[in-house]
């Protein structure tokens, strides 16, 4: 499959297509899945060309909203399910593929919060590798200067 550049893909009649259904069933549902809405706008043949990747940004920019991806479970689960067990929607590891995206305020902000709660680990996470990296530099004396000074403000 031939690369697709992202500003081409914002001139391509199909993107422009799919992007205008996804942001028709975000504004009616607040979520949507990717094959129905390929499939509602006839365009099923070109599903492997679209990149969903560029749309998703799309979205976000134009609308200024924030979008969180879905796994397959999220159109299995109940609305309660969704609010109770949101981590089990949410597609994020475990290979988990993403197979729609929903607002931020979808299932009452659950979904949200637990993405939030995800990237703040994640952010802690890299703290917590950046200090331990720095520190060990540090100990072997290995850097100069303002590095050194820049790697004693951060880890202090």
């Amino acid at each position: 499959m031939k690369y697709v550049r992202k500003d081409d893909a914002r001139k391509c009649p199909v993107h422009t297509a799919v992007l205008e259904e996804a942001n028709n069933q975000l504004a009616e549902y607040g979520y949507f899945a990717k094959s129905d809405v390929v499939k509602d706008v006839g365009m099923i043949v070109m599903t492997d060309s679209i990149r969903w990747d560029y749309l998703a940004e799309f979205i976000k920019e134009d609308g200024k909203c924030e979008l969180i991806p879905l796994a397959q479970r999220f159109w299995k689960m109940k609305a309660d399910e969704r609010v109770a067990h949101p981590e089990q929607a949410i597609a994020m590891g475990h290979g988990k593929k993403t197979m729609g995206y929903a607002l931020v305020s979808c299932a009452g902000g659950a979904l949200a919060i637990r993405r939030l709660e995800h990237k703040r680990s994640m952010a802690n996470g890299v703290g917590k590798a950046f200090r331990l990296f720095a520190d060990e530099l540090v100990k072997r004396d290995l850097l100069e200067g303002s590095v050194r000074e820049l790697a004693n403000t951060v880890t202090n």
